[in-house]
């Protein structure tokens, strides 16, 4: 190396070194929002905190009755922070159809989501836009 490349270095070194705290906090607050990002491939895309009721995959499993919408699930909507419903695009169309129709009569916003990169077994939530929990 030359002493041209080498001043360099120690200059970038020491610029390291002098914001060492600043580049740890950095990197706490970006590894903060990437755990956030994975909670949300869990939720819809929706954070915990904001989540009223959660429908998972066996509770449909366990419904017997589809031509009504389970009890909890009514009561949440009917919450008075519930401001909307995202269904997982895998939700029977007969489900999405009872969702809907009683969301539509409340005055709950509903969206389906599409992303491939969903984990778990939700199927539906029902949210807040404010942290609830």
């Amino acid at each position: 190396m030359t002493n041209k490349e080498d001043k360099i270095k120690q200059e970038a070194e020491d610029l390291l070194i002098k914001n060492e705290g600043l580049l740890q906090r950095l990197g706490i607050g970006l590894r903060g929002a990437e755990l956030k990002s994975v909670e949300r491939s869990y939720f819809l895309g929706e954070l915990e905190e904001r989540i009223i009721y959660i429908l998972r995959e066996v509770d449909i499993i366990n419904i017997k009755n589809i031509r009504k919408l389970p009890k909890e699930l009514k009561e949440a909507m009917q919450h008075p922070l519930a401001k909307y419903i995202r269904i997982h695009n895998k939700l029977s169309e007969k489900w999405r159809r009872l969702v809907e129709l009683e969301a539509m009569e409340i005055g709950l916003a509903t969206s389906i989501n599409f992303d491939d990169d969903l984990k778990g077994d939700v199927m539906l939530i029902v949210a807040s836009d404010i942290v609830i929990k």
